[in-house]
């Protein structure tokens, strides 16, 4: 009977403790935000002096690269909903990766496949 109260409780530690990483704090949090923020706001800036010159193989680099730090910031968000703005980052988040899929062309969408199959990534 004991071993299975040990095993039972090891369980329960080895599963709160792999949900427990995925935690952070308040603090962490915001600093977490403010860099993807800064990022954020660099790629779109990327992004349109990209369009501006046409630059054909610059456009779609960054937005996958919006793309996958928008999407991180969504899951981590939705992963740490007990924060102050979690909420608010994640619908953010997610709204941007619809504006960035409602750019692209019937044929491209969705994004998910677009920056997958292509394996596109910002190299800068």
């Amino acid at each position: 009977m004991k071993k299975i109260y040990f095993f039972f409780t090891l369980a329960l530690i080895c599963i709160s403790a792999s949900s427990f990483a995925k935690k952070m704090e308040d603090d962490e949090f915001h600093r977490y935000l403010k860099q993807n923020n800064e990022l954020g706001q660099q790629y779109h800036n990327d992004l349109s002096v990209a369009i501006v010159t046409g630059d054909r193989q610059a456009i779609p680099n960054k937005i996958c690269a919006i793309y996958k730090i928008s999407l991180e910031q969504a899951k981590i968000a939705k992963e740490n909903k007990h924060l102050k703005n979690s909420h608010q980052a994640e619908t953010l988040a997610t709204e941007n990766i619809n504006n960035l899929e409602a750019i692209l062309t019937p044929h491209q969408k969705p994004i998910t496949k677009y920056c997958q199959v292509t394996k596109r990534t910002n190299t800068d």
